[in-house]
């Protein structure tokens, strides 16, 4: 068994958001972890009154080596996505990170 961190969305219709989530899973393989991960969401939307999007983004953490298993630690990659892109830092996140409509808290 392997740890997983799997990311999914899913739409708020009513409040015109997508909500984008990371959960944990254990499981033998990346596809057991992204199956775990849409049950989960698709119940997770019904309870919210939103729209599962049918995307499972699967990482394997990179951690600590623990008895042939890769352990989470402090400060491990727990989600990494690569996109390619032509703009610089600054228009880069704010295209893709901070649009102005994000619901976070800022510190």
């Amino acid at each position: 068994m392997q740890w997983f961190t799997v990311r999914t969305v899913v739409h708020r219709r009513d409040e015109r958001v997508y909500q984008e989530r990371i959960t944990l899973w254990r499981r033998a393989t990346a596809d057991d972890a992204a199956e775990a991960a849409l049950t989960e969401s698709a119940e997770y939307a019904a309870d919210e009154g939103a729209v599962d999007c049918g995307l499972a983004q699967v990482f394997e953490p990179y951690g600590d080596d623990v008895a042939g298993l890769r352990a989470a630690a402090e400060g491990c990659e727990i989600f990494s996505l690569v996109r390619q892109s032509d703009l610089e830092p600054g228009a880069y996140l704010d295209t893709f990170f901070d649009t102005g409509r994000e619901q976070q808290h800022m510190i």
